[in-house]
Parts: structure tokens; C-alpha cells; sequence
């Protein structure tokens, strides 16, 4: 038979949409392992479902990962602030942002 596809569109059934996401959750956090296994990275995914449980993975775990990026974030937003000079426009000899640098 194969595979159908589907419309990606939010399920409006609540009951069908707690099975969507109980089968398919699984699914993100098997490929963010096979990255972390294939690339040697560091990766965290935390998903809410509908009743607001938290469901997470993380290699090593979500809490270094989580540390890592927002002391990063932290470094890029005080980069940034120093970027701007006294009349508050940015300075384009400056090197890439922190965000800019984040996003690459």
C-alpha cells in the first residue's frame, strides 16, 4: 500500500492530536541522538505536549546544553551592546555579532 501523505495542518480533534504527538514524539528525539552520535555535537530538544508535560533529550544532557547556549547568548547580547558607539548606531568595523555569530 505505501505511505499516504498527509496534510501538515494542527490536528482539531484534542483526543486524535494527543495520539498524534504521543506517536510522533519519539521521532525528533531518534534523529537529534543519530546527529549527536554521526556529528559529535551537543544537542537539547524540550517539547510541551498538550497537557504540559515536558518531555526532553539531550546529549550530554539538556541541563549542559542549556547552560552552554545561554551563557553563549549572554557573551553574543553583551557583544552586541558594545558593537553600538556613543550615538547609538552600530559600528560596521566590528566584527559579526554574537547573535549573527550563533545563528552561523
Amino acid at each position: 500500500m505505501g505511505h499516504r501523505k498527509i496534510e501538515i495542518a494542527i490536528v482539531k480533534d484534542p483526543n486524535m492530536r494527543q495520539v498524534t504527538f504521543s506517536k510522533r514524539r519519539t521521532g525528533p528525539f531518534k534523529k537529534a541522538n543519530e546527529l549527536s552520535i554521526l556529528c559529535d555535537v551537543e544537542i537539547a530538544i524540550v517539547v510541551f505536549s498538550i497537557g504540559n508535560k515536558p518531555y526532553s533529550f539531550g546529549h550530554p544532557c539538556v541541563d549542559v546544553v542549556a547552560t552552554k547556549f545561554l551563557q553563549l547568548q549572554q557573551a553574543a547580547n553583551s557583544s552586541n551592546a558594545k558593537q553600538i558607539d556613543a550615538q547609538g548606531r552600530n559600528n560596521p568595523s566590528n566584527e559579526l555579532g554574537g547573535m549573527d555569530r550563533l545563528n552561523q
